[in-house]
């Protein structure tokens, strides 16, 4: 059922294209050619928004430490009143 010999010709063609195609493409870096420079940048609003997020890390490290301690405070109670209880 894969439609006789012009259809497993048709698929080779078809691997040869795709196959030949990247020779057409120009190749793309994955970084910008464009470097990164501190010309125009606001220098006190970028050190703002680096501090705002290093906060914003610190509190979200605190949470997690406060949310941790609370699960083993409730896990050891019931495990203290299943022994003792």
């Amino acid at each position: 059922m894969t439609g006789g010999i012009g259809f497993s010709r048709q698929g080779t063609q078809s691997f040869q294209d795709n196959l030949n195609l990247k020779n057409f493409r120009q190749k793309v870096s994955p970084y910008p050619s464009i470097k990164r420079t501190t010309e125009g940048v606001d220098i006190i609003g970028l050190q703002e928004s680096i501090n705002h997020r290093n906060k914003r890390a610190k509190s979200a490290l605190i949470q997690s430490w406060i949310v941790l301690l609370l699960i083993f405070t409730v896990v050891f109670t019931c495990l203290a009143a299943l022994l003792f209880g």
